[in-house]
């Protein structure tokens, strides 16, 4: 019943209104009060666009209203305004105001505005595009088009790429794993895979402490050759004298590159007439901090063969980078015993250990030299005790570290160490003395 009464409604109203539109004083009645509204919406439209014009004339020539008479109580601040106007359409004053902001910091125009950190970010990235003026002993930018970032496994060369990615051109290369000049982890060639090394690229090559680096390799190595010796219940004295091998990285089913793959498959046997794979390692040594070692040394190396360097060698000498971590994490150089400083947030010590020696080698830097001041790899997960996106405390770290070696594990360490090429990198290990001396 409720339905029927409601359809015999809409009928009627349907009705009503065909009756009302068949009507032709109804009709007339409807098309004036349209045309009506029509003219309405035209004189709106023509005073905002004539008000708009007078806005214009006042910019242009203040002085024309100059000697309005007004109110005493608007006099005052109507001379201000054409005061202003006057400075605003003198050519030197709008120079100057254009010099005062270009010198502004960008991180004061969002200070007052609250929005996320991350959002602020991005903003200042995407401004961050005035480069610094290069030294005087640079006659023109350098033909530097491609950074290679190379390392040791958690060295932080994720952390330096996104330094570099931040504050320097866009038209500069700086890929994770290059795919004509290696895996980052791994040796230049001949003895990694990769294209030799010509004019247009850089190294920056990134060292990190043999101690806090072995706790870490300790956790993951990144390959399934040394995976069995990262479990928990394998002992660090077993790691540690535990033979050393890798395979070619990435392996070479899961890489279509032709470069990887004509060097990458040296270290393939087909077995079973071609039906089964093995693949063999392309990295083998005594230990794992002996693999340190022989990269390091050819990373760092001043003898290049033709294999590896293709340009000129002494530029390549000149443009290389040697990035230590513990510049960027702590310093204890005013320090005494475990006075350490943590400076990781510092924008001036990222700009003085990264951003300052590209200027150096006449590489253009951002104008506002903006610091990576969280770590970047590892996002959403809990690393080193504290949470993604706060401040990374590297001196608690390096303690809790080093309580987990036993003297016997500090002693076979410092035995497998080429000292005299750990002081070059910028290590002398003398805390590790004073801890093997303490009863």
């Amino acid at each position: 019943m409720v339905q029927v009464r409601r359809n015999r409604r809409r009928t009627h109203l349907s009705s009503r209104l065909s009756l009302l539109l068949m009507d032709k004083q109804f009709r007339i009645i409807l098309l004036s009060f349209l045309t009506v509204l029509s003219i309405l919406g035209t004189i709106i439209l023509c005073s905002m666009i004539a008000s708009q014009e007078n806005d214009d004339h006042i910019m242009d020539d203040p002085s024309k209203y100059e000697h309005v008479v007004l109110p005493n109580s608007n006099q005052h601040k109507y001379e201000q305004l054409t005061q202003t106007l006057h400075q605003i359409r003198d050519p030197q004053n709008v120079g100057m105001m254009h010099q005062q902001h270009q010198h502004q910091h960008p991180n004061s125009q969002y200070d007052n505005i609250r929005m996320p950190q991350e959002w602020k970010d991005k903003l200042l990235k995407r401004k961050n595009t005035q480069m610094r003026n290069l030294p005087r002993h640079c006659t023109s930018p350098s033909p530097i088009q491609e950074i290679i970032v190379k390392g040791e496994r958690h060295t932080g060369t994720n952390w330096i790429r996104h330094m570099l990615a931040q504050n320097l051109q866009k038209n500069i290369r700086i890929p994770q794993d290059s795919t004509e000049f290696g895996w980052k982890h791994g040796f230049l060639p001949p003895l990694g895979w990769g294209r030799p090394l010509d004019d247009p690229q850089m190294v920056v090559v990134v060292t990190r402490d043999v101690f806090t680096w072995l706790q870490k390799m300790k956790r993951n190595t990144y390959d399934p050759y040394m995976e069995p010796f990262t479990k928990r219940r394998i002992s660090m004295a077993r790691f540690l004298r535990a033979g050393y091998g890798a395979f070619c990285q990435p392996t070479p089913k899961r890489t279509e590159n032709p470069i990887q793959l004509e060097f990458c498959n040296k270290f393939v046997k087909k077995l079973w007439f071609g039906m089964q794979t093995k693949y063999l390692l392309s990295e083998t040594a005594e230990n794992v901090i002996q693999i340190r070692t022989q990269k390091y040394k050819q990373w760092l190396s001043d003898d290049f063969s033709d294999e590896t360097v293709r340009g000129s060698k002494e530029d390549f000498r000149k443009n290389r980078l040697h990035v230590r971590l513990e510049s960027l994490t702590f310093s204890d150089e005013g320090g005494e015993g475990n006075s350490i400083v943590n400076v990781e947030d510092d924008e001036t010590n990222q700009w003085e250990v990264v951003g300052k020696p590209l200027l150096d080698r006449c590489i253009p830097v951002a104008e506002y030299f903006k610091a990576v001041t969280t770590h970047t790899k590892f996002d959403n997960k809990r690393t080193k005790g504290q949470r993604t996106g706060q401040k990374f405390d590297a001196a608690r770290e390096r303690n809790l570290l080093l309580r987990r070696y036993s003297k016997d594990d500090l002693r076979y360490i410092m035995s497998q160490l080429d000292m005299e090429f750990e002081k070059k990198m910028g290590y002398n290990y003398d805390y590790v003395y004073e801890m093997l001396k303490e009863s």
